[in-house]
């Protein structure tokens, strides 16, 4: 497999809930990264429940991703993206989603992008399409029902 610069941009957008994002950058210049394509975004929002319980909340997921498909979709020009990476391939589409997910864990263990190589699925559509880089996004989160708290120390803040 011909070993690629990180083709993809990990970070592009990422929401992740209780926690501090520290800016990751490449060595790859922004004037090299043009007329790039994105992947459909992913994203896994969780909805904590009476007793702090938290589940996967399908709605909101699917009401995320349709929020940042839309940004990124009605805001193409601004980030030099030519278009959506459409995989109709059910068994494809989920392999990139675990190697997204992979990718964007490794590099917020690491904290920083050098030394993360590129998936094997993820650069054979980047090859087959002759395409550089990529966008991809993952979003996390959680929402909380209305009037469940985390804890009894925050009801007292209250």
């Amino acid at each position: 497999m011909k070993q690629r610069i990180i083709a993809i941009l990990i970070l592009g957008i990422i929401f992740q809930s209780c926690v501090t994002n520290k800016y990751l950058s490449s060595t790859t210049s922004v004037n090299e990264i043009l007329n790039k394509e994105y992947f459909k975004p992913y994203s896994y929002i969780h909805l904590i429940k009476k007793g702090n319980k938290s589940e996967s909340n399908d709605s909101l997921s699917i009401r995320s991703r349709q929020m940042i498909d839309s940004v990124i979709y009605s805001n193409m020009k601004l980030y030099k993206t030519k278009g959506k990476i459409i995989l109709k391939n059910k068994t494809i589409n989920e392999k990139v989603e675990n190697e997204l997910h992979f990718l964007i864990q490794s590099a917020m263990q690491k904290r920083k992008l050098e030394g993360i190589k590129i998936t094997t699925t993820i650069d054979h559509i980047l090859e087959s399409r002759n395409q550089r880089f990529a966008l991809g996004v993952v979003a996390t989160g959680f929402s909380r029902k209305k009037g469940i708290m985390a804890d009894k120390s925050q009801k007292e803040l209250l």
